[in-house]
């Protein structure tokens, strides 16, 4: 631009072009002057277009202003697409050098035109010596061109360097829209790399099958939720207790399954802490359970909750069965030795001293004395004494046998 002409000074075109040092007229015949190659007219003025036409050299090209208006229009289109490629390319560069596999492209001729810092680290070498050569020049044994003639992706094949370092690479064809080969990309890993990725991706298949098997076969009813409280796993025994399935929970809020009190899921979630003995009302047969749940923490992040739901009414039958139990073995057992018998006068101590005697042999023995003086403490302490104490000891009521039977 070797001058701008306008009849007001401070118009902001005149501005503009003086803050970048461009020349300035008032009257646009004295910017004639120049040898121009073109003249842009923005008065609107017809006559003023006939008479720059007319004074004008012969090279120059005059544009009036609709048509300088469309060509700025353009300018600046163009300048945004290039802006919006020039950040879609620099985030492209950026997800592909920081993934953690190796990538390398060709174009259809077979000259490298992509090559990530992956790449450059897997195969100890630099971008700037590797791009605009061909691939055949950098890897002899490549697979790429092939893939480009076949039309046909290979996954997971192995390929030694010039270097001798040995990956593991999957090589894939570009199409584009009209299904025309442009060139390929290949995505590689070293090898030891992928061999130990592999060795930890089947240990997690084993881990996660075994955690699978313990869920599944578990008598205690397990619900697990993500974090956002949509429900992730339930097994067998939860469907068993509550009476909903798994289309019914799975991908459903934590509160499905709630029938009376708030979801401990949420308030797991909410807090990150565990909560333990809730008592609450669950499924469409509203059973009464007790409820413990947890967060479920990887990495300092949570990633969801886990409940266990006990029956109460199962609960409830096994500490029944516990106390019948416990009842059965008080009968069965001998509680007091000779040791709990307190008495220091004569007529305790020999008869103490004749049942230690008797507990030492095989002989019947019976104790005879007044109600109250402690027939059955002795009786205890007698069987405690004996050869037989691990086996049973049997309490009969007496007064309920008549005095013929006994």
């Amino acid at each position: 631009i070797v001058c701008m002409a306008d009849t007001n000074e401070s118009a902001e075109g005149m501005l503009a072009a003086k803050e970048r040092r461009i020349p300035t007229v008032t009257n646009w015949s004295m910017g004639l002057k120049w040898d121009l190659d073109i003249i842009f007219d923005t008065t609107g003025d017809p006559s003023v277009y006939k008479k720059i036409k007319r004074d004008m050299g012969e090279q120059t090209i005059l544009i009036p202003g609709s048509v300088a208006l469309i060509m700025t229009k353009l300018f600046e289109e163009k300048n945004r697409l290039i802006s919006k490629l020039e950040n879609t390319s620099a985030k492209m560069d950026l997800i592909l050098n920081t993934t953690s596999e190796g990538m390398v492209v060709i174009d259809h001729e077979g000259f490298i035109i992509m090559f990530n810092d992956s790449a450059e680290r897997a195969s100890d070498t630099k971008r700037e010596d590797v791009i605009g050569r061909q691939i055949k020049d950098f890897i002899p044994s490549t697979g790429l061109l092939r893939v480009m003639q076949t039309n046909q992706k290979e996954v997971n094949q192995e390929i030694t360097l010039g270097n001798g370092m040995e990956l593991i690479t999957t090589r894939i064809p570009l199409v584009n829209a009209d299904k025309e080969i442009i060139g390929a990309f290949a995505v590689f890993r070293n090898k030891m790399e992928a061999v130990q990725l592999a060795e930890q991706i089947t240990d997690l298949k084993e881990i996660q099958t075994m955690l699978q098997a313990i869920i599944q076969s578990s008598d205690e009813a397990i619900s697990v939720v993500d974090d956002q409280g949509r429900g992730l796993l339930i097994n067998p025994a939860y469907t068993r207790i509550t009476g909903l399935t798994k289309t019914q929970v799975i991908g459903k809020p934590a509160s499905i399954d709630i029938y009376e009190g708030e979801s401990m899921h949420m308030k797991v979630l909410q807090t990150k802490k565990p909560v333990r003995g809730v008592n609450m009302r669950v499924g469409p047969k509203h059973k009464e359970v007790i409820v413990n749940v947890a967060p479920i923490i990887v990495d300092g992040c949570l990633k969801g909750s886990v409940g266990v739901i006990h029956d109460v009414s199962e609960i409830q039958a096994l500490t029944h069965e516990l106390n019948r139990a416990r009842q059965i073995i008080r009968t069965l057992q001998a509680k007091y030795s000779f040791d709990d018998i307190i008495g220091a006068s004569e007529e305790m101590k020999l008869p103490i001293e004749q049942a230690k005697l008797s507990a030492r042999t095989p002989a019947t023995v019976l104790l005879r004395g007044e109600s109250g003086t402690g027939k059955e403490l002795f009786a205890h302490a007698i069987h405690n004494a004996s050869d037989r104490k691990f086996n049973k000891f049997v309490r009969v009521n007496c007064a309920a046998i008549s005095e013929s039977l006994l």
